[in-house]
C-alpha cells in the first residue's frame, strides 16, 4: 500500500499519527475557518478541539489506525485542494468515527473544512 516518493506533486502527504494529523488540521483550519461566517468559524475550531483530544489520548487500538489513516488521507487532499478526495474522505473519516463508538460531535468541523475549502479567500 505504500506509495512511492513524489505522489501527485501538490499537497502534504501528512502521516498516520495522532500528532501529523493535529499539526495539519490546526495548520489548515485557521485558514479556511477565516473564510467563514466568524460564529461558525469559532464553532468549527471548537468542534476541531475535541477531535484533538481525541487524537491525543494515547488509546491506539486496531479500528483506531483505520481512523487515523482517513484522517490523514482528508488532511492531505485538503492540503492539495482537491475537494472530490476530500469529500470522499470526509465520508469514510465519519464512518469510521461511528464505528468506533466515539464521539463524533467533531465530525462536523471536519466536515465544514471540507465544505469550505474553495468558498471565498
Amino acid at each position: 500500500r505504500a506509495g512511492g516518493p513524489g505522489g501527485g506533486g501538490k499537497g502534504t502527504v501528512v502521516a498516520a499519527v495522532p500528532e501529523a494529523i493535529t499539526a495539519a488540521l490546526k495548520g489548515m483550519a485557521g485558514g479556511i475557518c477565516g473564510k467563514m461566517p466568524k460564529r461558525m468559524g469559532d464553532d468549527t475550531l471548537r468542534k476541531l478541539e475535541t477531535l484533538y483530544s481525541i487524537l491525543g489520548d494515547g488509546s491506539a487500538s486496531a479500528p483506531r489506525q483505520e481512523l487515523l489513516d482517513y484522517l490523514a488521507s482528508l488532511c492531505s487532499a485538503l492540503s492539495a485542494g482537491d475537494q472530490a478526495a476530500a469529500d470522499s474522505c470526509q465520508r469514510n473519516v465519519a464512518q469510521a468515527a461511528y464505528d468506533l463508538g466515539i464521539d463524533v460531535s467533531w465530525t462536523t468541523g471536519t466536515s465544514r473544512l471540507v465544505q469550505n475549502l474553495h468558498k471565498g479567500g
